[in-house]
């Protein structure tokens, strides 16, 4: 290793990993106060927040439907069918029609009965009343020793005889907001049909951990990681907050089935390979996409927890050494694409590591990092086919960097025609950005001195000759605005000018694009004495600040310049 380079780590195969410390690094990552709200981390389950633009589900736009929806403005299934079959305009739909009250478990409704403003807190059974009530009411109504022990209707005996009944305790299932229908089993009537029915195919089933491991009713804006297994649980739900960071959009509609698709698996971490990658799932899908990111988050967490840092490697995942959010510091916004950058192809050590740490340092856009690499690359490229292959820095000297200039000098396209002199120039430039960095940061000590700059040993950058008239718009397109250059700035306001002033500027502002070829803002950026006049010749004063080349002279003809004047 040279100076003070990060050591590079080769990853073996992987160990078995040491599953409780994986476990107190999973706990210690997790974010506290994430999604407040939203998530409830005793219950390990989401109930997403409709106003929310952070999660990705909606109601039902019919008003009286309880049901949420995966996409906007939309209608659920059964609203939907229920429409077509209506003859309702969609108005009349929407305000008129009154779903089932009943269609979704978590909705259920109250007992109707009521005494003294209290009303009973149990869960409607049938005929309006829960069935504490109902079995009341058939006590009371029914014939006993050839007499009825309340001969009224039953509106009669709601309003007089009954009385409100105290709430039952919760479903023992988390989350589950129904109320239990048997103490021994302290499961709602859902769940009771759920366990009755598994039990008699797990046959030694255990109902303390079947509780645990079940989900509430989940709608379209709820997931539950219950069913997982322990670690698990702590692997997605890491996943899914780093993904968050990133994405800054939870879909819970996606996430269920990833769930579904991951119960019986004991750790993701020594989970093998099939496991994200489904048989019968499309390539192309929101939960495909979701797994494979959960998998990348894993994998990469590990590497975190051992120590290791993604710059620490010989092939860099961008998506990772960019962080959490995914994204550079210029930049805003999400980033999900996971970009390899292979430092082997740099074959020389000295070399790579300068490049490497200069990566590391400086932290460069993608832009910069990009064409510093594809410098590196090439003088890499050229230094190997010389003898020795330039392995040795303190061979590297005045002839190889002769030999790297002209590989800069002939650099060439994808297809084949030779770069532009100022790019050629700027790569060049680039290479001696990483070889001083190398120097002052103490890993180049061993390379020649002679091994950079010369002046002798400089690309020249070819000056375009932007004194001509240009063709920026295609004659095809001029044809096409020609014919329509009446319409230009009409209906359109700007600043409280005149409307007639408005259409003069904009075809102004075209026409001047049109004749001199010059980019938009060269134009629009034009001074009061932009004309010169010299005999009959007349030259247009305009400025290259893409160059950083001011005041350029270029002939036009009268008639452009009396377009500009007017």
């Amino acid at each position: 290793m040279n100076g003070n380079l990060a050591e590079i780590i080769d990853l073996p195969g992987r160990s078995v990993p040491d599953l409780s410390a994986w476990v107190t690094w999973l706990k210690s990552q997790l974010l506290e106060d994430w999604r407040p709200g939203e998530w409830d981390a005793g219950s390990w389950l989401f109930t997403g927040d409709l106003d929310s633009d952070k999660t990705v589900a909606w109601p039902c736009i019919i008003d009286a439907c309880p049901v949420i929806h995966k996409a906007r403005n939309r209608r659920c299934k059964s609203c939907e069918d229920h429409f077509r079959l209506s003859g309702l305009t969609e108005e009349e739909f929407r305000t008129t029609y009154r779903p089932s009250k009943n269609r979704v478990y978590m909705r259920a409704m109250p007992c109707t009965i009521e005494r003294d403003g209290v009303r009973c807190q149990r869960e409607l059974h049938s005929k309006g009343l829960c069935r504490g009530h109902s079995v009341q009411w058939i006590k009371a109504s029914q014939a006993a020793d050839k007499r009825r022990p309340f001969d009224g209707p039953l509106e009669e005996w709601v309003r007089d005889v009954a009385r409100p009944l105290a709430a039952w305790p919760d479903c023992t299932v988390a989350g589950c907001a129904l109320e239990q229908v048997t103490l021994k089993s302290g499961l709602c009537r859902v769940h009771y049909a759920w366990w009755t029915k598994e039990k008699a195919v797990l046959k030694a089933a255990d109902l303390d951990d079947w509780i645990e491991h079940t989900t509430p009713y989940l709608a379209s804006h709820h997931f539950s990681l219950a069913p997982l297994s322990d670690v698990v649980r702590l692997e997605v739900l890491y996943a899914l907050q780093q993904r968050d960071l990133r994405t800054r959009v939870i879909q819970p509609s996606a996430i269920r089935p990833v769930v579904k698709e991951l119960t019986g698996v004991e750790c993701l971490l020594t989970a093998k390979p099939e496991t994200f990658s489904p048989a019968g799932w499309p390539e192309v899908s929101n939960r495909t996409s979701m797994l494979r990111d959960i998998a990348w988050i894993i994998e990469h967490g590990h590497e975190q927890f051992t120590g290791i840092k993604p710059t620490d490697k010989l092939i860099w995942d961008m998506k990772a050494v960019h962080g959490p959010t995914g994204s550079r510091p210029e930049r805003s916004g999400p980033g999900t694409r996971s970009v390899k950058v292979d430092f082997t192809v740099i074959k020389q050590p000295w070399l790579r590591d300068a490049l490497m740490e200069w990566a590391r340092s400086t932290q460069p856009d993608s832009s910069r990092f990009r064409r510093h690499i594809e410098a590196c690359t090439l003088a890499s490229t050229v230094l190997h086919r010389h003898p020795g292959g330039g392995l040795d820095p303190s061979q590297v000297r005045y002839a190889e960097m002769t030999l790297v200039v002209e590989g800069f000098r002939k650099m060439t396209k994808k297809d084949g025609s030779l770069q532009a002199s100022k790019h050629r120039a700027d790569c060049l430039s680039m290479l001696h950005n990483v070889l001083d960095f190398g120097r002052r940061a103490g890993l180049l000590n061993d390379l020649h001195r002679t091994f950079g700059q010369h002046k002798s040993l400089r690309i020249i950058r070819e000056e375009a000759n932007e004194d001509e008239i240009g063709k920026a718009i295609p004659e095809s397109v001029i044809r096409q605005l020609d014919a329509r250059l009446d319409s230009f700035g009409i209906g359109f306001p700007y600043r409280g000018y005149a409307e007639g002033d408005i259409a003069a500027m904009f075809q102004g502002v075209y026409r001047a694009l049109r004749d001199t070829g010059r980019r938009p803002w060269e134009v629009v950026s034009l001074k009061r004495d932009c004309l010169e006049f010299a005999g009959n010749d007349i030259f247009l004063i305009w400025n290259n600040y893409k160059g950083k080349r001011l005041r350029r002279r270029l002939p036009i003809t009268r008639d452009t310049a009396e377009d500009i004047q007017r």
